[in-house]
């Protein structure tokens, strides 16, 4: 029975440098992710003030072409109610006047 006593024993310390290495393992993953973060925050700031500076442009180029857009129309409208405007005075003059008589 001393040669199972052994082979449980040998075993054991094989299951137990097994958990070792595992752990060592984790270890240097959980580290080494932890440094690359650390060193990439550097890099990522950079990058995050590029693409807010990117954003911001295009915003503006977005509301100036927007703006140039849309100008025409603003200005058909506002004629158009200009127009309207006269030609309604036009008729209430004609009205108080009692109509025109040719």
């Amino acid at each position: 029975m001393g040669s199972l006593a052994t082979w449980r024993d040998i075993a054991l310390i094989v299951l137990v440098l097994e958990g070792i290495v595992a752990a060592t393992l984790l270890l240097v993953v959980i580290v080494g992710g932890l440094w690359l973060i650390r060193r990439s925050r550097q890099y990522l700031r950079e990058y995050i003030a590029q693409a807010i500076g990117v954003t911001h442009m295009a915003r503006e180029m977005a509301s100036d072409l927007s703006g140039e857009a849309a100008e025409p129309i603003i200005a058909a409208s506002s004629t158009k109610a200009a127009v309207e405007a006269t030609i309604r005075a036009i008729f209430r003059k004609v009205r108080k006047q009692g109509g025109t008589h040719a």
